[in-house]
């Protein structure tokens, strides 16, 4: 998957300026895919010399302009040709288990609070999920797919956090019995 890619799915579910689009990345996305705001801007511009995203300049008050992009009919049907091809299973990239593998060399100490961040974190973005989750139940099972494809997706978070929770768990486990 691209970046370009993630915006063009955010702005098919809701136009918007690039400061939402960035704060609805660490909103929703931000599970699967992270992107900092200059990278949004420079796919934005991308994007909208392609003709796949257009925006409207709005006047504000004691404001620069801001700009409000849109998904175009182009930009729908490159959108719909990138979903209906398939694509690779992303490899998992996590240098904290390239770490694990070498976890003997590892100060114990350390390892295990390192791994204790990574629970607490890991359980906050759970529970962050769940909430969300929560809010989704109440639109989903009406037979809506543009409700039901994003309550699948989020799903794939929740239990990919509570599996990582799991494992954390049988990390410290270890590590305390060292």
């Amino acid at each position: 998957m691209s970046l370009r890619h993630a915006i063009m799915v955010d702005l098919w579910r809701e136009d918007g300026t690039g400061y939402e689009i960035a704060k609805r990345f660490q909103e929703g996305f931000g599970f699967s895919w992270k992107a900092s705001h200059p990278q949004i801007y420079t796919e934005l511009k991308k994007l909208t010399d392609l003709g796949w995203v257009e925006f409207k300049k709005v006047e504000q008050e004691h404001k620069p302009a801001k700009k409000i992009y849109t998904l175009t009919e182009d930009g729908l049907e490159a959108l719909k040709e990138w979903i209906d091809t398939p694509v690779d299973i992303a490899p998992i990239r996590d240098a904290f288990l390239i770490k694990m593998a070498a976890g003997s060399l590892a100060t114990p100490k350390l390892f295990l609070e390192e791994v204790r961040e990574r629970k607490v974190i890991s359980d906050e973005k759970l529970k962050y999920f769940k909430k969300i989750e929560e809010v989704m139940q109440k639109e989903t099972g009406k037979g809506n797919p543009e409700v039901e494809f994003p309550f699948l997706s989020l799903r794939a978070g929740i239990l990919t956090f509570e599996a990582y929770s799991h494992w954390f768990d049988e990390v410290i486990e270890y590590l305390e019995g060292l």
